[in-house]
């Protein structure tokens, strides 16, 4: 199971890298915001930094919304770091910006899921990666969990080769149940990871 950190902290950084169980780092718009880093050149330094300092990927949003720009902004982050992989919308131009990406075998994935139809647009298109947000979804009177368990079956009828990330993982119980539904990864915060330590019992129906 792959399994990503979602933080942009540099401390965060220095202890993820001793764990080899750790596939990544992933970053969100609204991390960058908090941050208060606003110049393109010094989030592009901090992405660098990371990457140099992890040595595993790191999955960072892609700003622009149209298809041009999407692919002029994706030459710039590959020029900085190889071990980027952008996160794109499961818009039209997402989607195209996918299909062309995964056939010049750039690491994608495609954000935010929240349908099967969206789910099967992406893994036509070559998305290395989909995300379902558990929270999002559930706040939007999506069941988070059965949708993720249909994504799978989907994939496993049809023989896709895109990795299914739970997103927003808030607890260990949650871990349980997409690891139970077969679930190729999650995304959770570093808080919500040192929680995984601990010797508590989960109970899932």
């Amino acid at each position: 199971m792959k399994l990503f950190i979602n933080t942009i902290n540099i401390e965060d950084v220095r202890i993820i890298k001793d764990f080899d169980i750790i596939s990544g780092i992933n970053i969100d718009l609204s991390d960058i915001e908090a941050l208060g880093i606003k110049d393109n050149n010094q989030i592009l330094t901090h992405y660098n930094s990371i990457c140099n300092l992890i040595k595993k990927e790191l999955l960072v949003n892609i700003k622009a919304k149209n298809y041009e720009d999407i692919l002029r902004e994706v030459d710039i982050l590959m020029s900085i770091n190889e071990l980027i992989t952008v996160k794109l919308p499961a818009t039209t131009d997402g989607i195209k910006a996918i299909i062309n990406l995964s056939k010049q075998k750039i690491n994608t994935l495609c954000d935010s899921i929240m349908s099967s139809s969206q789910a099967i647009l992406a893994a036509e298109a070559g998305a290395s990666y989909i995300n379902i947000p558990i929270i999002n979804t559930k706040q939007s009177g999506i069941d988070s969990m059965h949708l993720i368990s249909q994504i799978i079956n989907i994939y496993n009828e049809q023989g896709y080769d895109t990795f299914i990330l739970a997103d927003q993982i808030s607890s260990s119980i949650e871990l349980s149940q997409i690891a139970i539904l077969g679930a190729d990864g999650l995304i959770t915060n570093m808080s919500t990871f040192l929680t995984f330590f601990k010797n508590t019992i989960n109970i899932v129906d």
